[in-house]
């Protein structure tokens, strides 16, 4: 991912979750991998606290262009906006790569998975759905893959991982990006 991308004006471009039903499995886990080290690079700085796949928009022709996008003027109410706490912040950033890793490991967003009283309520639930779906995350993506979901969803092995913001780059990366770029090389047949 670039942190800037010129694209032409005519280019097709879609948002991730449009996209999600036309990618195939090794598609998906290529895009997974690379959400997740976007947030890595831009979590704290340039990454909003809640977003979600509608926030990843890639260009029509090839999957190498994923960006990041929202109007500019959402950007200017993001300064001082927010009251969490910056361990509330990493969690909130980690449970939005968690179910974005949901929605590409099953090929379909998360919304069409819940009823419409769930899609209205709290992020809590819909996170709470989630965490029930590992099972099916598991059977489609893997072991390695349903573990880095639930450690975003619920931080499990990760316990700390929001509160020791020195660490935070180092265990993200052992916890969720590594495992998540060792299945795009397995899939890949080059591990």
């Amino acid at each position: 991912m670039h942190a800037v991308q010129s694209l032409q004006r005519d280019s097709l471009k879609q948002s991730l979750r449009e996209a999600l039903t036309s990618f195939s499995r090794r598609d998906r886990l290529y895009i997974a991998a690379s959400i997740a080290c976007a947030v890595l690079q831009y979590h704290g700085n340039w990454l909003k606290d809640q977003w979600d796949s509608s926030n990843f928009h890639l260009a029509a022709e090839t999957l190498n262009i994923l960006y990041l996008s929202w109007p500019l003027s959402a950007l200017a109410g993001l300064e001082g906006s927010s009251t969490l706490s910056s361990s509330d912040k990493r969690e909130s950033v980690l449970q939005s790569l968690g179910l974005s890793l949901v929605e590409l490991s099953l090929g379909r967003p998360l919304d069409t998975l819940l009823s419409q009283d769930e899609t209205q309520d709290e992020k809590k639930v819909i996170v709470d759905y989630a965490l029930k779906l590992t099972k099916e995350v598991r059977l489609e993506s893997g072991w390695h893959y349903a573990s880095v979901v639930d450690s975003c969803l619920s931080w499990s092995g990760v316990n700390t991982i929001c509160r020791e913001s020195h660490n935070f780059e180092e265990r993200i990366f052992d916890k969720i990006v590594s495992p998540l770029l060792k299945d795009v090389m397995i899939f890949d047949g080059r591990a």
